[in-house]
Formats: C-alpha cells, sequence, structure tokens
C-alpha cells in the first residue's frame, strides 16, 4: 500500500513497509520506508527501504493527526523523531478575532482551518545539511495522510 498525493505540485509518494505494532517502546521496531518528493525539474528527493521511522514512531504521528483532525489539540505541535529525516509540525484552527496582528476579517473568514507541515530534512554525501522542504498539507490532504496510517496500523 503506498500514499500518493500531489501537494500543490510536489508530487509525494510515501510507503512503509515491516510494521508491527510496538510491544516494547524501550526496543523500537524499525519500518522499512521508501519515499520521492519531485517537482518539475527542481526537485528530485528520494530514498528506497530506509530506516527513518519506527513502529512507534508511526503509531504517535497517527494518534496527533486524529487529535489534529478532531479538534483536540490545545496549541500547534512540531513532532520530531528519532531519524531526522522528516519532522511534521501540526497546525491548529485559528480564530483571527483573536489575533491583534489582523485589521480586517472578511464575513466567513473568521476561523482559519487546520494545516499541517511535513517537512524534509535534507542529506548529502551522509551528513544532515541546514536545508529543509515544507510542504503544505491541508485538511483533505491530512486526512489521506491519516487514512494511510490507518491501514499501515490497522
Amino acid at each position: 500500500m503506498r500514499f500518493n498525493l500531489n501537494a500543490e505540485g510536489i508530487n509525494i509518494f510515501f510507503e512503509i513497509k515491516g510494521y508491527k505494532k510496538t510491544k516494547n517502546r524501550d526496543d523500537p521496531d524499525w519500518c522499512k520506508c521508501s519515499y520521492s518528493f519531485v517537482a518539475d525539474k527542481w526537485l528530485n528527493y528520494s530514498g528506497e527501504n530506509e530506516e527513518v521511522l519506527t513502529c512507534d514512531e508511526i503509531e504517535y504521528l497517527l494518534e496527533e493527526i486524529e487529535k489534529l483532525l478532531n479538534d483536540q489539540l490545545e496549541s500547534d505541535e512540531e513532532l520530531e523523531f528519532i531519524e531526522p529525516d522528516f519532522s511534521f509540525e501540526l497546525v491548529t484552527k485559528k480564530d483571527l478575532r483573536n489575533d491583534e496582528r489582523v485589521i480586517y476579517i472578511a464575513k466567513g473568514h473568521e476561523i482559519v482551518d487546520i494545516n499541517m507541515y511535513w517537512c524534509v530534512h535534507f542529506w548529502d554525501k551522509g551528513a544532515l545539511t541546514d536545508n529543509t522542504l515544507k510542504i503544505s498539507l491541508f485538511r483533505e490532504d491530512i486526512v489521506k495522510l491519516r487514512d494511510y496510517f490507518n491501514e499501515i496500523v490497522g
């Protein structure tokens, strides 16, 4: 089973293999993840069968995405993992009427819906670089990602 998404011009492919329900958090099992992020001629970044997420981290990510979708997060969160290849920023709904930086709000646009950033941290010649690609995912995309993780976790 693969996760495929066109995130406003960036084609994401993500596949998890070898998932096992977590039994011991002190001795994590690693999943094999294959991924690619491709956009036109300017982006072609991929990995195959990489140990970038543990089974426990997948379960945790799924739980936090569920909370985001159900408005159960009290504040924005950044999720980081043992391996630094990916991180995720979960952004809660915002009521713009409570934001002193906003001068004008058109009627019907007072609330900004949730979103999520999939942050890809780049490696070069075996070393982590300071370069990051931050991909915006909106509610519909987040639901698709949640559904994919649900299929994996079962």
